[in-house]
C-alpha cells in the first residue's frame, strides 16, 4: 500500500467510514472528480451522510471542492481529490498510526 494512503488512512481527525470513502477513491483513480450520488450507491448510504463523511474529507484536506460555472452563472460543485496525499497530513500536524 502507498505510504501516504496508509497515512491518510490511519488519521484520527476522520471517522471509520470517511477512511474507508479515501481508501475507495485513492484506491480507483480512474476518476478525476467525486461523484456524490455514486459514492452514495458504491456503499449504499444516503445523500446527506456522504454530503457529511465528504464534507469531512474537504475539511481535513483530502478533497477540494470547487465551483463550476458556466456562462458566468453558478452551474454546480465539482469535488476533486488532492494531489499527493501526504501533503494534507504535513500541513495539518496529522498523527498517523
Amino acid at each position: 500500500m502507498n505510504s501516504a494512503l496508509a497515512s491518510a488512512v490511519r488519521d484520527r481527525r476522520l471517522p471509520a467510514e470517511g477512511r474507508g470513502v479515501l481508501a475507495f477513491l485513492w484506491l480507483g483513480r480512474s476518476e478525476a472528480t467525486v461523484n456524490p450520488a455514486s459514492l452514495s450507491a458504491e456503499f449504499s448510504t444516503g445523500r446527506d451522510r456522504m454530503a457529511r463523511i465528504i464534507n469531512e474529507l474537504v475539511a481535513a484536506g483530502y478533497l477540494e471542492r470547487r465551483c463550476i460555472r458556466s456562462a458566468g452563472a453558478f452551474a454546480g460543485v465539482d469535488y476533486r481529490l488532492v494531489d499527493g496525499l501526504c501533503a494534507p497530513l504535513a500541513a495539518k500536524g496529522a498523527r498517523g498510526g
